[in-house]
C-alpha cells in the first residue's frame, strides 16, 4: 500500500511517526488478519485516527523526534564505547594477575 499525503496539510515524516506510534500500532494490531502473511485492509487503514496539528507544529514535532533519536544514538554509541573499554581493562587486569612475576635482576 502506498500513501501520499497532501504536503500542504501533512509533513510526511510526522505522518510516519504517527503511524508507527505505539498507540496506532496497538489499534491496528487488533485488525490484522492472517498468520503466515499478516495483512490489514485498506478500509482499516483509512479509518486510523491520526492527530493532525497545524503544519508548523508537525515540523516542530519532527525536529523534536530527530533530536531525541540523535540523543539516543549518541547514548548507545557511548555505551558501546564504554563496554569495549571495560572489556579491554578486564582483559589487561586478568593478564596482569596471571602473568608470572618478573625475575629479579642479580646485581
Amino acid at each position: 500500500m502506498r500513501v501520499k499525503p497532501d504536503a500542504a496539510l501533512v509533513h510526511t515524516r510526522y505522518m510516519l511517526a504517527a503511524l508507527i506510534s505505539p498507540q496506532v500500532r496497538q489499534l491496528t494490531a487488533q485488525s490484522v488478519k492472517g498468520v503466515g502473511r499478516p495483512r490489514i485492509n485498506l478500509g482499516t487503514v483509512r479509518g486510523i485516527p491520526l492527530p493532525l496539528p497545524p503544519l508548523g507544529e508537525q515540523v516542530r514535532i519532527v525536529a523534536a523526534l530527530d533530536h531525541a533519536v540523535s540523543l539516543g544514538a549518541r547514548a548507545v554509541h557511548a555505551a558501546v564505547a564504554s563496554q569495549r573499554r571495560a572489556a579491554g581493562l578486564r582483559s589487561a587486569i586478568l593478564q596482569a594477575a596471571f602473568q608470572p612475576p618478573a625475575a629479579a635482576h642479580a646485581s
